[in-house]
């Protein structure tokens, strides 16, 4: 925590030595308190935006970290992998049988859609509320479309526990079926 915060110190102090010596320039990098206007839009950097919007220290540090991690804010705390290779034509039955197994809440035919519509050598993410024992919970769905109709499927939860029983359940089912 000590090295964020002295990272941050530090954008501010450098932010503050660019702009000192400017009174002449029409930018202002402090909001206005007149007009009603929303102050934080005329503000130089999105940072220092949601610091007026005051958001969260925990945010700031995950929006400060994702800018440099390449992720999004809503995948940083899923982070637990479930993932196979399967064709296009048996996703849609193992999100079911998964759903069944789980009692997840999944909305297959969405999911099912969502995979089908990635292109070849693309990857696209949704994040889906599910329920895991009663709580409820996030997982991220990621598809990579390997091949033509070959989709790579990752699944990501906030549950190591949860990931090895969906990576067992998968497993399983792939033998099932010859896989």
């Amino acid at each position: 925590m000590t090295f964020l915060q002295r990272t941050f110190t530090s954008l501010v102090h450098a932010h503050a030595g660019r702009t000192q010596g400017k009174s002449a320039s029409t930018r202002r990098f402090a909001p206005r308190v007149d007009k009603g206007h929303n102050a934080a839009s005329r503000w130089p950097l999105p940072l220092f935006a949601a610091l007026y919007e005051k958001v969260t220290m925990k945010k700031l540090i995950v929006f400060a970290l994702s800018l440099f991690a390449g992720f999004g804010v809503h995948a940083s705390e899923l982070t637990n992998e479930a993932s196979m290779n399967f064709d296009l034509e048996n996703v849609v039955q193992f999100l079911t049988d998964l759903d069944d197994q789980f009692k997840f809440g999944l909305d297959v035919k969405a999911l099912g859609n969502f995979s089908s519509a990635v292109p070849v050598e693309a990857e696209k993410s949704i994040v889906v509320n599910i329920v895991d024992s009663g709580r409820k919970s996030k997982m991220e769905f990621r598809v990579f479309m390997d091949d033509i109709d070959a989709p790579d499927l990752y699944m990501f939860f906030d549950s190591s526990n949860l990931s090895e029983s969906v990576s067992k359940f998968m497993m399983g089912w792939a033998e099932e079926r010859g896989m």
